[in-house]
């Protein structure tokens, strides 16, 4: 198992690398990666968050690397007029099938929100005739998967319910039903969820800090 994984990262490579030099209409970003042996990259960046790749394009020359290698990336995305950061963490995918994948770090703090696109052709195209610019959205559900990751797990959003995320957050459990409570959030969609979220981690933070 291990080595058909390990040769089907290498044709994954060989595809992208000759996909990238025959097409022009990847989408590309200037930006930095950290790789897993604390060496750096600058330059223009793809990233297939499908098949958990990266490509760096330096002087005309392009590199390929699996998430594995990878340990962080910052770029700055014009479409959205912003830096956007991202991780490797252990995940598989049926696609990928890699031992890591790249995600999208939505909001830190002691529990981080992730997101990956959503691979679907026929949600993409869906999303792009939507009424609303979903691509712009940044919590649309239509066009992202979101995660939680807890230091130890990755866990879909939408499959934590008021119970597991109660257990997620018992060190701070009074004052999160409170908050809760007092703003009338209902955890049904990906916002609310991301709202309890950061107040979390900004009591979490403020309980450190008065502690110093």
């Amino acid at each position: 198992m291990e080595r058909t994984s390990f040769f089907l990262i290498l044709f994954c490579v060989f595809w992208l690398n000759s996909k990238a030099a025959l097409r022009k209409d990847l989408t590309w970003h200037e930006g930095t990666v950290i790789f897993t042996n604390q060496t750096a990259a600058f330059g223009e960046l793809h990233l297939d968050m499908e098949l958990g790749l990266l490509l760096v394009r330096q002087s005309g020359s392009i590199k390929t690397f699996p998430a594995f290698k990878v340990k962080h990336i910052q770029l700055f995305d014009e479409k959205y007029g912003k830096p956007r950061f991202f991780i490797s963490l252990p995940y598989r995918t049926p696609r990928s099938n890699q031992s890591a994948n790249l995600f999208e770090v939505v909001l830190r703090g002691d529990l981080i929100v992730l997101r990956k696109e959503q691979t679907s052709l026929a949600t993409k195209v869906e999303a792009f005739m939507g009424n609303r610019n979903n691509f712009m959205d940044p919590y649309d559900e239509g066009y992202y998967v979101y995660y939680l990751y807890d230091g130890e797990k990755i866990t879909k959003l939408r499959l934590l319910n008021k119970k597991r995320m109660a257990s997620l957050m018992k060190k701070y459990g009074q004052e999160v039903k409170g908050y809760i409570k007092e703003k009338h959030i209902i955890l049904k969609d990906t916002y609310s969820r991301i709202k309890v979220i950061a107040y979390y981690n900004a009591l979490s933070q403020c309980k450190r800090d008065g502690d110093r």
